[in-house]
């Protein structure tokens, strides 16, 4: 009965030659730039930073995958209490229609405030997911019908309790 021997991890930077891999160093190289320092306490980047260039090498479509390897570094940030704004109109954008009063936010709540959720005391909607990226209200606003509106404006929406 044959056996089988060890497998190796093999670089996909190895497999695709030197030009893929340095691509991709220069390209993850803002994992450790001044828009992410303030976070580089709380989550050090280095194992980010292995995984960009890794990642980048299989990628066939390098900006989405470098956006999500740098919103992943992002979100663990926020969760270690640092946001980061690290997107710019020509780099990882993220399109809110401002029109609608809407505004970016790196670390939103999943869970936004509604003219049907803002009578909850305390707006405890248990919602223990982490923050996303998304488009959300300004503070002082909540969103009906897709609009952000200010909470005197919500039409009265009547509790129905809940037996």
């Amino acid at each position: 009965m044959p056996l089988c021997t060890e497998v190796q991890d093999m670089d996909p930077c190895l497999l695709k030659g030197f030009m893929s891999r340095k691509n991709a160093t220069m390209k993850c190289i803002k994992l450790k730039s001044n828009g992410f320092r303030r976070c580089h306490r709380e989550v050090p980047p280095e194992s980010f930073f292995t995984s960009c260039i890794h990642d980048l090498c299989t990628c066939q479509e390098d900006s989405k995958c470098l956006c999500s390897i740098l919103e992943a570094y992002a979100r663990e940030c926020a969760k270690s209490g640092v946001k980061v704004a690290w997107r710019s109109s020509n780099f990882c954008d993220f399109e809110c229609d401002s029109s609608k009063g809407l505004e970016f936010d790196e670390c939103g709540s999943p869970c936004p405030r509604t003219c049907a959720n803002i009578q909850t005391s305390g707006h405890n909607l248990k919602c223990l997911k982490p923050c996303v990226p998304s488009c959300q209200c300004p503070s002082g606003k909540v969103l009906h019908n897709g609009k952000c509106i200010f909470p005197s404006s919500c039409p009265h929406i009547e509790m129905i309790p809940v037996l």
